[in-house]
């Protein structure tokens, strides 16, 4: 089953968004599916998994997603994809660790590269597309944009013209992911808000 990971050398990007939604639209599919929570500074998927669980825990109408969430560290991290080879793996990978971002780039199937696409995030941005090895599959995943302006679209124009995949369209930026944290969304498109489709796009590049 494939590894999917989500990367970019800055913070704020929607990595661990992407990775969770992801991993929900995944497991609504029907996958087993594992987080591996690669941010060992701010293990912020492992805490979202964490209190999302609680909530559930607490309120049995509470959306719940059947994935489990371990951190893993460099000397873990090729054990545990080994480890679950059966089902579905999709990595938060952390920012501003080169080495380690290469470490998960080395044993993941595709990865997602989340920008906003502005200055700041597309400079990190290209410091991940400059250590993907040739033949390794990953797309750029445009995320927390507004369509009323133009910072995304110019971004995966640029990105186009250098020969750079970009999944598009992206996810617009709403209130709604600002609140999403801790909670796990329901199986709809208005929770799932752009992920289905992403994750459609990313099997497809896979198995293409």
């Amino acid at each position: 089953m494939p590894v999917i990971s989500c990367l970019n050398a800055k913070g704020g990007t929607g990595k661990t968004t992407s990775a969770i939604n992801l991993a929900a639209v995944a497991a609504y599919r029907g996958y087993t599916v594992h987080v591996l929570d690669a941010d060992a500074e701010q293990g912020t998927a492992s805490e979202w998994i964490e209190y999302a669980n609680d909530a559930f825990e607490e309120n049995p109408n509470a959306p719940h997603v059947d994935v489990e969430v371990e951190a893993v560290n460099r000397g873990i991290l090729a054990r545990k994809v080994k480890k679950y080879s059966n089902d579905l793996v999709i990595i938060d990978g952390p920012p501003s660790n080169h080495s380690m971002s290469e470490l998960i780039i080395e044993n993941s199937d595709f990865v997602v590269i989340p920008t906003t696409g502005t200055h700041t995030d597309m400079a990190q941005t290209w410091k991940i597309i400059d250590v993907i090895p040739e033949g390794k599959r990953y797309a750029v995943l445009p995320t927390i944009w507004d369509k009323r302006k133009s910072t995304a679209d110019r971004a995966r124009k640029v990105l186009e013209d250098e020969g750079i995949p970009v999944i598009w369209p992206g996810v617009e930026s709403r209130a709604y992911f600002d609140r999403q944290f801790g909670h796990w969304p329901r199986n709809s498109a208005k929770e799932l808000h752009g992920y289905p489709a992403i994750f459609d796009k990313i099997i497809a590049h896979i198995t293409n």
